[in-house]
């Protein structure tokens, strides 16, 4: 950190027996500086949240959507078939009845065209070829859909506040 630079003299005379500070003038001093450092540290780290969200997208596509989801409203989920859902619960629910008409060899593949992260949001944007496998059907349904998610960091994981899927036309 450049500024506000500082040295400390002294220090020994700056505090009490109990590790207090003896003046309020230092105290206010200490705060400033604080303050400072803080949102130098802010800066610095800045690109820790894309870090931190570049990575969970490295394992996205692992993940089921009911493991992901949040827990907390507000939610949204805009299906492929035009329909829509709200709530963190009643969410999670759709998603976990949903995975049970697919079965386990089914596979997907996300194809991220933009992501980013700013604090607490973080969202991608892209498509998701997916080969599923669907209960009651002998050969897989190939699909490709246009796919925007939004994520909200909740106690230090990213989770799922925000779906929304369609249908890519053909061709892309």
């Amino acid at each position: 950190m450049q500024q506000p630079e500082t040295y400390i003299g002294g220090v020994g005379e700056l505090f009490d027996e109990a590790g207090g500070l003896k003046s309020a003038e230092s105290r206010a001093f200490f705060d400033k500086f604080l303050a400072a450092f803080d949102a130098w540290v802010t800066t610095v780290r800045g690109g820790a949240e894309i870090r931190s969200f570049e990575a969970f997208l490295m394992r996205r596509e692992a993940e089921p959507l009911a493991a992901i989801v949040t827990r907390r409203d507000p939610a949204t989920f805009f299906s492929p078939n035009g329909d829509h859902q709200t709530g963190a619960d009643a969410i999670a629910k759709r998603y976990s009845e949903g995975a049970k008409g697919f079965r386990n060899t089914s596979n997907s593949q996300l194809q991220i065209f933009q992501f980013r992260a700013s604090g607490e949001l973080a969202f991608w944007t892209g498509l998701q070829h997916a080969e599923v496998r669907m209960a009651g059907k002998e050969k897989p349904v190939p699909m490709v859909l246009r796919a925007t998610e939004v994520f909200r960091l909740e106690g230090g994981e990213w989770a799922l506040v925000h779906r929304h899927a369609d249908m890519a036309k053909s061709g892309i």
